[in-house]
Order: structure tokens, then C-alpha cells, then sequence
């Protein structure tokens, strides 16, 4: 007889053969739903998120803040929404260890924000805050409502941590200190140096996309803050296109200064930085001039610890 033949496989061989296999069908069947389960519910998980303020680093934590908190989280509040913001806030009370910068209470309670949405408008799942833990908590009274402290980072209080803020803490300059090398720099050859960098092709219309690129010849990095007001000016009798950019300042409603706490960079030495930038040059006028400059104020750089003095680059000129 042949060792395999489809004519010898009946049906009620096949049905018996089926009925042996069945114990096993079923508990391969099961340790598959099983591990599609585990799978899909590994997916609908949210990763965890970072504590609030990841994006900002210690440097500028540590000037920014009016209060250093080092302390366990003992209560965390219901999240409630602000329309507007775009973000979510909950009360978050913390027993206090000690003070790294200013009051040392034994408890303080603040609200602390987590992204309700992105820069787009897309709404995010809720971001849980963490409800237990040691950390250093990073607040800043700068609100418009008063007493009501916002607590603007959460980060674990390591060792490594805490030791960064103190460093930080004590090179903090004064106003006064940063006045005065302000005054000092006009002096002496610049150590940040800007230049306007544009297409190779100028396209059509009476705007210009263009960059303002930063460049460090110190020895140390350079901080900088790429959020504040543009100032822009065009002179068709001269045909002068200008662009000022004034960091960490609004004309009108400026926000709180966290959000300027996120838009910090650092330059390090022989590198360069470039900050997007818009020229009006009219339409059909042939060569136009452009010229651009770079501002941060003493307080502003105070206070985020950055960067002080103005750089203005050497005027071009483009065709189109």
C-alpha cells in the first residue's frame, strides 16, 4: 500500500483524526488568543510620559524658579482642564525636606500643568501625574491670580540632581553683574557673532524666509532664548528690510515666563544655531538690503540665565 495517497484519506478518517487533535487545537487556540490579547493590550498602554517639565532643563529651572522644593508627593488633586491653554492642572501637595531656593515650608501645595493637547489642537489622553515619590519641585509665583504657586517641573531628587541645582543655584548672577559685562562687551570683539543666511534662489512674492544663524567664538557655551518679540521694518526709499528679534519679551500679552523657559538653546563653542526669520522686501523693487539683530535684556537673562547683549549682522544684499 502507497505510504501517502489523497484516495485513502476518507471522510470519517478525517473526522476521527479531527477528534483526536481537537484537545490539542483547543489549548493552541487558547495560548494564541492569549498572547494576541497581551500583545494588544501591550499596545493600548500608554507609554509613560515624563514628568511635567522635562522640557526644560535644571539650568533654567533653577533660574526661573522663586521656590526649590526637595519632598515626597503626599496628595495629588483631580485635573481639571483650562480652556485656551491647551493644558490640564491639578493641586499637588508636597512634604518638604528642605529648600534649595528660597522659603523652606514643611508642606506646600501648587498646581502643576500636563499638556491637554498638542501645538496643533489635537487633544491628548490625560497625563497622570505621579502620585508618590521624592522630587524636586521647581515653582514660580509669576501668575496673574495672585498668591496661587505653579509648580512648573517635577524632577526625581537624586543625588546627581540635587547637587546640579545647588552648582547652578550658586553661579546664579544679579542684574547688576550682567549689566555690567553687557557694558564691558561693547569694548571688546563679540563672542556670538550673527549673519543672515538665505536661499540660493530667491523665490517670488514680497517675503522672504530666511536665517538668523548665531555663531559661538567664545570658549564656553551660549545661551540663548529663541521665543520673544520680532520687530520687523521696510524702507522702500532706501530699500532696507529689517528684523529684530528681542528674546524672552512681547509687546502686548506676553506669557508666563515658563514658556519661555522652553525655547532655551545652547551654542557651544565654534558651533552655530539658526533661528527662522522673515523679511518683508516688497515685490519686483530689484536689490533689496536686509539686515537683522539679536536682543536679550539684563533682567530677561537674569532670569532665564542666558545670554546678554545685542549682535546685529553686516547688511546683504538680494536680488529678485
Amino acid at each position: 500500500m502507497p505510504m501517502f495517497s489523497p484516495k485513502h484519506f476518507s471522510l470519517p478518517s478525517v473526522y476521527a483524526y479531527g477528534d483526536i487533535m481537537k484537545p490539542l487545537r483547543v489549548a493552541l487556540s487558547t495560548s494564541l488568543y492569549l498572547a494576541i490579547m497581551a500583545v494588544c493590550f501591550a499596545a493600548s498602554v500608554d507609554p509613560p510620559k515624563a514628568p511635567p517639565g522635562a522640557e526644560i532643563d535644571l539650568r533654567t529651572a533653577t533660574a526661573l524658579a522663586d521656590q526649590i522644593i526637595v519632598g515626597t508627593i503626599s496628595r495629588v488633586g483631580p485635573s481639571r482642564p483650562c480652556s485656551g491653554t491647551g493644558m490640564q492642572y491639578a493641586d499637588v501637595t508636597v512634604d518638604a525636606e528642605q529648600s534649595l531656593k528660597g522659603d523652606n515650608p514643611a508642606q506646600i501645595t501648587c498646581i502643576v500643568g500636563t499638556p491637554d493637547e498638542t501645538a496643533e489642537g489635537k487633544k491628548l489622553p490625560p497625563q497622570h501625574l505621579p502620585t508618590s515619590g521624592r522630587y524636586i519641585l521647581f515653582v514660580s509665583k509669576e501668575r496673574q491670580d495672585g498668591d496661587v504657586r505653579y509648580g512648573f517641573k517635577l524632577e526625581p531628587a537624586t543625588p546627581e540632581a540635587i547637587a546640579q541645582v545647588n552648582g547652578y543655584f550658586s553661579q546664579l548672577p544679579t542684574t547688576r553683574q550682567i549689566e555690567r559685562e553687557i557694558s564691558q562687551a561693547t569694548t571688546r570683539p563679540g563672542d556670538l557673532i550673527a549673519e543672515i543666511i538665505v536661499p540660493e534662489k530667491i523665490p517670488p512674492g514680497d517675503s522672504l524666509k530666511a536665517k538668523l544663524r548665531l555663531t559661538n567664538h567664545s570658549s564656553a557655551p551660549i545661551r540663548i532664548c529663541t521665543l520673544g518679540q520680532w520687530w520687523r521694518g521696510f524702507d522702500a526709499g532706501t530699500r532696507l528690510s529689517e528684523a529684530h528679534l528681542t528674546a524672552g519679551r512681547f509687546m502686548s500679552v506676553t506669557p508666563p515666563a515658563v514658556e519661555f523657559a522652553k525655547c532655551i538653546h545652547a551654542i557651544d563653542p565654534e558651533k552655530s544655531f539658526d533661528i527662522p526669520i522673515d523679511f518683508f522686501i516688497g515685490e519686483g523693487l530689484g536689490q533689496v538690503r536686509l539686515t537683522a539683530q539679536y536682543t536679550a535684556m539684563a533682567d530677561i537673562a537674569q532670569k532665564l540665565d542666558i545670554w546678554a547683549g545685542s549682535v546685529s549682522s553686516g547688511p546683504i544684499t538680494v536680488n529678485h
